[in-house]
C-alpha cells in the first residue's frame, strides 16, 4: 500500500466464499478510511486473476486509487455512477500490468489473511 502512497487507511483482508463467480470484493468508507478486502477463497472468479492472488490483492486495493471520486459521485446521488464504477473498473484492469510488471509490487499480505468459516 505505502508503495502506491495509498495511505491513511485501515484496511482488513479476509478470505472466504463471497458469492458464485466473485473472486474478490472491496468495501470502504472514504470519510472514516476504513477499508475491507475480501478474496475468495477459491479462485473461478473474474477479471482473469484467478491464478494470481497477487493480481487479484492488486486489483481491489486499486480500488482505493479512486475511491475518493467514486464516494464523491455516489454521494453526489449521479445518474453517472454506474458508468464511474464500470470506468473505474476499466482503468484498474489497465493498471495492473503496468505495475506488475515492476517486478517487486507485492500486495497480497498471506500472513494477514483472516479466513472466516
Amino acid at each position: 500500500l505505502n508503495q502506491l502512497n495509498i495511505t491513511g487507511w485501515t484496511i482488513d483482508f479476509k478470505q472466504r466464499h463471497i458469492g458464485e463467480s466473485i473472486a474478490g470484493n472491496t468495501t470502504y468508507n472514504t470519510v472514516s478510511r476504513n477499508a475491507c478486502f475480501q478474496l475468495a477463497e477459491f479462485q473461478t472468479g473474474d477479471y482473469c486473476l484467478h491464478d494470481d492472488m497477487n493480481a487479484l490483492a492488486l486489483h481491489e486495493v486499486l480500488h482505493l486509487l479512486v475511491a475518493d471520486l467514486v464516494w464523491t459521485v455516489k454521494e453526489l446521488k449521479d445518474d453517472m455512477h454506474d458508468l464511474v464504477i464500470a470506468k473505474e473498473h476499466e482503468l484498474i484492469n489497465r493498471l495492473i500490468p503496468a505495475l506488475r510488471d515492476k517486478g517487486s509490487l507485492q500486495i497480497y499480505p498471506a500472513a494477514a489473511l483472516e479466513k472466516e468459516e
